[in-house]
């Protein structure tokens, strides 16, 4: 992958940014320790759960975008409208292509996903223009031990 940019300095920073989260310049997660936390208490069963992912700024949601196009997990949901999506073992990307020279809008709802959170609320109308991507949304498991999914079934034209 090749990112790049007018201004240098906000290129660095964006490299900076990406290795300080354990990311390569493959953009594969391979500098970071996912953990477990164990809590303890004496009075009652604690809970412990995410609440959110935290929102990326546009530029990595481009370079995750571009990652994600160059990749060949992907699937035509319509003429000219391209699923991609981005698996590391902790999280899963779903990136929107518009291939055609003509603007599209794209619905996606995602109800029926289960032991995720996702990036973004839905359900969330995407406009992509002509011969263009973007990230429509990041996914991580609620409890990593379960299974969890998200149904890309129901992104709709």
């Amino acid at each position: 992958m090749e990112v790049r940019d007018s201004n240098e300095e906000e290129l660095k920073d964006v490299w900076l940014t990406l290795a300080s989260m354990g990311y390569n310049f493959d953009l594969s997660l391979d500098k970071a320790i996912v953990f477990s936390l164990n809590v303890g208490c004496s009075d009652g069963e604690p809970i412990i759960a995410a609440t959110h992912i935290k929102p990326t700024s546009r530029l990595i949601e481009k370079c995750i975008s571009r990652a994600a196009v160059e990749g060949d997990d992907y699937e035509q949901l319509e003429d000219g409208i391209l699923l991609h999506k981005f698996t590391t073992p902790n999280r899963r990307c779903l990136v929107l292509q518009n291939t055609s020279t003509q603007e599209r809008t794209v619905e996606s709802a995602l109800l029926e996903s289960f032991n995720c959170m996702s990036s973004k609320e839905f359900p969330m109308r995407v406009n992509l223009p002509p011969n263009s991507c973007e990230m429509i949304a990041q996914f991580v498991p609620f409890d990593n031990t379960l299974p969890w999914r998200f149904c890309t079934r129901e992104i709709t034209e």
